[in-house]
């Protein structure tokens, strides 16, 4: 994404953004001079530089008739727009601390942002009381996640996690009582044509199943409806039943069903 359509995420018209690049990058300027270097109108230029000026970025000289201009340094600038929206967001909190939201019911409701399907994940374990059970990717698997997972099992919450990893590294599991490598994600990405999932039950109440392409690919269905929480449950409870026989008797289910399990994962052929 260029600089001009950052930005206006913080409120900076593309016109000043071009004045306070072009001051940025040559030092001191007039207003004729930061008009011709900018690309911006001179009769629209001072119009622009007063507003930079009112919003703290941009300093004024007053000398004689001519006005001089000078921009704060972009490290200047981000801790201002970091304040700013900080500031913002508290008055936001204390806002809306005053709806408070409806007790939930069991629609299904859809959501198709990424980043807002991990915040909603990351919601639902912070705000946990009794159990979580998770499948997940290492992909989504954030630094926040693993904070809040590991603070939770440290308090005593019952903690079932199916970790998938391409890498076959598995990091995470080593952290975790009960984090179980699933050993068989090719396949699983084969059978899903590239996409992985996060499937989290939270409590016994609710629950919530993505599908994730990439980060710009994602969609997630999220309810509190009592037979999709089971059926999210089951889904966990069944892989890390599976799992845990496997890691007691891997060698003799090898002998038996042969390499990868085959003889048990194609549920379509009958055992010889």
């Amino acid at each position: 994404m260029d600089i001009i359509n950052l930005m206006k995420q913080f409120d900076f018209s593309e016109s000043e953004t071009k004045v306070y690049l072009t001051l940025l990058q040559n030092g001191i300027l007039s207003g004729y001079e930061t008009a011709r270097l900018s690309g911006v109108a001179r009769s629209k230029v001072y119009e622009v530089l007063a507003n930079l000026v009112s919003k703290g970025v941009v300093r004024v000289n007053n000398q004689d008739k001519v006005s001089y201009y000078q921009a704060e340094s972009s490290e200047f600038l981000i801790e201002k727009l970091r304040l700013n929206t900080e500031k913002a967001l508290h008055d936001l909190s204390l806002a809306t601390n005053f709806f408070q939201p409806n007790e939930f019911n069991d629609q299904l409701w859809h959501m198709s942002d990424y980043q807002a399907i991990l915040l909603k994940t990351q919601q639902m374990i912070e705000q946990a009381e009794e159990e979580i059970l998770l499948h997940i990717w290492v992909e989504d698997l954030t630094d926040q996640i693993q904070e809040i997972l590991l603070r939770k099992e440290k308090s005593g919450l019952k903690i079932v996690i199916i970790l998938f990893d391409l890498d076959k590294k598995y990091t995470f599991s080593k952290k975790m009582k009960n984090c179980y490598i699933h050993g068989f994600e090719e396949e699983k990405l084969e059978e899903r044509h590239q996409t992985r999932w996060i499937n989290l039950a939270v409590d016994n109440q609710e629950m919530i199943y993505a599908s994730i392409k990439d980060c710009l690919t994602a969609e997630a269905t999220y309810t509190s409806n009592k037979s999709f929480v089971f059926f999210s449950r089951e889904y966990v409870q069944h892989d890390a039943y599976c799992l845990r026989i496997e890691e007691k008797a891997m060698p003799e289910l090898k002998a038996i069903f042969g390499e990868n399990l085959i003889g048990i994962r194609d549920i379509f052929k009958s055992f010889e």
